[in-house]
């Protein structure tokens, strides 16, 4: 059992030149491989980047306006208790004044009774009766006035006027 070692050699010169030659295709994919993997790493920092950059950019945009709003909105509620405290200063305010109206009207007409006793303590009933006469004129233009309203109610307004102009 002998075997050629002229035969044996070549086989294995063939063998390890198909082996070189797969471990240099292996190789080379290998070294494809690892320049693919840097270049997604690239890709993927630079993505990532960007991402960064973006959402900085998204928060400067939205956080003043954020401020803004608040601020907006703190101001408008200043305002807000500024003028609800003017409105109740007005309505304590309205109130004072139809307090110093009702007490007006009640000092008037005590010093209209008061005159009117005193005057008709002085002169008797002389003065009540020029009173009386007065009232009568008022209520005769009255009258006038209605009866012309009737008729026409734009001239009517004149006529009154009119009316107690002449008186």
């Amino acid at each position: 059992r002998f075997v050629d070692g002229q035969f044996l050699g070549e086989r294995i010169a063939a063998l390890e030149q198909k082996w070189g030659g797969q471990v240099k295709e292996l190789k080379e994919d290998l070294r494809r491989t690892i320049l693919a993997h840097n270049h997604n790493s690239d890709l993927m920092r630079d993505h990532k980047n960007r991402l960064e950059d973006a959402r900085r950019r998204i928060e400067a945009l939205t956080n003043p306006r954020a401020a803004q709003v608040d601020a907006q909105v703190e101001k408008l509620d200043r305002m807000l208790r500024s003028s609800q405290a003017k409105q109740k200063a007005l309505d304590d305010l309205t109130k004072r004044l139809t307090s110093l109206e009702k007490q007006a009207a009640s000092v008037a007409a005590a010093s209209v009774e008061a005159a009117a006793a005193a005057a008709s303590a002085l002169h008797g009933e002389g003065i009540k009766e020029d009173i009386e006469c007065i009232d009568e004129d008022y209520e005769e233009d009255d009258e006038e006035a209605e009866e012309a309203c009737a008729a026409d109610p734009f001239a009517a307004e004149g006529a009154t006027v009119d009316a107690r102009l002449v008186d």
